[in-house]
């Protein structure tokens, strides 16, 4: 088993070496780059999507300070890191590197599921990867991820959401787009 330094080093690594166009990190790669600085070229390439958990251990804040000031600790991170910052919470800031922000109050409480946060990691990696650019794409993400989780909840109601079941929404979701 990988202890969080050797997660950390492990994605250095992988983001010195590889050349992709951009990278998703939520959880455990998030929190590993807190003592890591990260190659040049891949500034503005990066997408982060932590909880406020996961941001207090990144900025080495308590919880309530993150709670207290979400934005500013998005903006913290994303200026630290040069990356777009989804702070995940009851209200989702998305924030780019210089700053810019973006409030979703979408959300229901039945997203704090376990796996929610990685079908939204897996919604915004889709996204990137078809060429919509890292801020754009968190932005939408965020918000497909949303309204998926108020249709689950309208239809379900609040409690017992899975996360597998908020894939099946984006479709639908999508096509409004157009």
């Amino acid at each position: 088993m990988l202890d969080e330094t050797s997660v950390g080093e492990s994605c250095s690594k992988l983001l010195e070496k590889v050349d992709g166009p951009h990278f998703v990190l939520d959880a455990a790669a998030f929190t590993s780059l807190r003592d890591i600085e990260l190659p040049r070229g891949q500034q503005g390439r990066i997408v982060c999507t932590p909880h406020y958990g996961e941001m207090a251990k990144f900025l080495k804040w308590d919880r309530e300070e993150v709670e207290k000031d979400a934005l500013g600790a998005a903006r913290a991170a994303a200026r630290r890191l040069q990356a777009v910052i989804a702070m995940k919470g009851a209200n989702t800031h998305v924030v780019s590197p210089q700053g810019e922000a973006l409030l979703n109050n979408h959300g229901t409480i039945g997203l704090a599921t376990s796996g929610s946060g990685d079908t939204l990691a897996g919604i915004l990696t889709g996204l990137v990867a078809r060429g919509t650019a890292p801020y754009l794409a968190t932005a939408w993400a965020v918000h497909m991820h949303a309204e998926a989780g108020r249709r689950l909840a309208h239809r379900g109601g609040l409690l017992g959401l899975l996360a597998r079941e908020i894939p099946g929404e984006i479709p639908a979701i999508m096509r409004e787009f157009d």
